[in-house]
């Protein structure tokens, strides 16, 4: 009989943060070419010059740095944020890893922080979460949900019906602060591709782990907007929020219960 030994300690998460990195550069490119209808088969180029991007200049993470953060033509320079993305997305793919070993809610995790990173990125570009990410993802959801419910696979959330559940409530909550916020103020509170982020959250991660996230993204978003006003920024200057709903999902999905604990 043969018998295999497990991987030392760190070798998974390590190829995984490899994966993460290579993802993390596709996924740069889903989030500034979706929201403007470009082609995501085409080949990258210096946005400065033209120049096309060499294979040995798209290596995640490597050729930034062999290149300095320059476009090897004009010598323009490569926005840090590719570089940023990258490493976040090797940090999110090897934190999943070693928290959820080689598992299918592995899978679910990657494919929820990939989608959750595309529209920080997106939001913070063009404060707008695409429904080219949202909606798909969302639906994806309910369908792993009812895939894990007919198979037996057990993930964040086995039953498609709270899977529906779970996004009404996340679109519905913040539907609700909206619509509060117009008749208080007589201005919206919330942009509608943040209720859709919200969904995609609960389609995933089912109701429980969704109200976790919400009231992360919120805590931490009352302290961004504490330290932009503390640094000069307007009251009613608007903020990206899918960034908070994105690393509240996160870090409820890795370490539940991390916010009532630490305020505990």
């Amino acid at each position: 009989m043969l018998h295999f030994q497990s991987p030392p300690q760190g070798l998974v998460e390590g190829w995984f943060a490899v994966l993460g990195a290579a993802m993390g550069s596709f996924l740069n490119v889903v989030a500034y070419r979706v929201p403007r209808h470009l082609s995501l088969i085409q080949n990258s180029s210096c946005q400065a010059c033209g120049k096309p991007v060499a294979p040995w200049e798209n290596i995640p993470i490597v050729s930034w740095a062999a290149l300095r953060g320059l476009c090897s033509g004009c010598k323009s320079p490569i926005g840090s944020r590719y570089v940023l993305a990258e490493a976040i997305a090797a940090a999110l793919y090897a934190a999943g890893a070693w928290k959820f070993s080689v598992t299918w809610t592995l899978v679910a995790y990657l494919i929820l922080a990939s989608a959750l990173l595309v529209i920080t990125l997106t939001d913070l570009d063009l404060m707008m979460v695409p429904d080219a990410i949202s909606i798909p993802i969302t639906a994806a959801g309910i369908v792993t949900a009812l895939l894990a419910w007919w198979t037996g696979i057990a993930l964040f959330v086995a039953n498609p019906l709270i899977a529906v559940a779970a996004a009404a409530a996340g679109y519905g909550f913040f539907w609700l602060i909206d619509q509060m916020a117009l008749w208080i103020k007589g201005v919206h509170g919330i942009g509608r591709g943040d209720m859709k982020a919200a969904a995609m959250i609960g389609a995933w991660l089912g109701p429980t782990l969704l109200m976790e996230s919400i009231a992360g993204a919120i805590f931490m978003g009352a302290g961004v907007g504490i330290i932009a006003i503390l640094a000069g920024r307007s009251r009613s200057a608007r903020m990206p929020f899918a960034p908070m709903l994105a690393s509240g999902a996160v870090l409820t999905a890795l370490l539940p219960h991390w916010l009532f604990s630490w305020l505990h």
